[in-house]
């Protein structure tokens, strides 16, 4: 199989997987409206399985801590069982909700209740993904960033973060 055959194989199969996320979750959710950001900081969630010693709870500890809190109120969605030092560090640094024991839609009910402006992807189709949080749609912008540098194949998603 040459690289590009494999690549189209890989892209077949995050397509396939953000079909069947999107029919876990009922069908096509529409996106929530977006809300006015006068006089109030912006809502960032992140969701990860990997707030712990692992290459994604390293760095976006980092980028949680240095948020200016004036402009950005942030919020980690846990789907983790690992409580490390890096947890308590995230613990620490925003409104820090532990969904491991929430199902996909009360999670999505649960970040629609936070009143999250843009939500962010951590973990794409790695160990621990949420992404059928995702297809629920609770949040107006959606993001996928840092665990996983490709297509997740869901369409709730407005952009991928990464550089060449």
């Amino acid at each position: 199989m040459t690289q590009i055959q494999m690549m189209k194989s890989a892209s077949s199969r995050q397509r396939n997987g953000g079909e069947w996320a999107t029919r876990k979750a009922g069908g096509p959710h529409g996106r929530p409206p977006l809300r006015s950001l006068e006089g109030r900081p912006l809502r960032v969630g992140y969701v990860s399985a990997d707030y712990c010693q692992h290459t994604v709870g390293l760095f976006v500890k980092d980028v949680i801590r240095n948020h200016d809190s004036e402009k950005v109120v942030a919020f980690a969605y846990s789907a983790g069982k690992v409580n490390d030092w890096i947890t308590g560090t995230v613990r620490t640094a925003c409104q820090f909700r532990d969904a491991t024991n929430l199902d996909d839609a009360a999670l999505a009910q649960l970040i629609c209740k936070d009143e999250i402006d843009v939500l962010v992807d951590l973990s794409g189709h790695t160990a621990g993904s949420r992404l059928t949080v995702f297809a629920h749609r609770p949040a107006p912008v959606q993001v996928s960033w840092l665990g996983y540098f490709a297509t997740t194949g869901l369409s709730t998603f407005d952009a991928v973060l990464l550089d060449e």
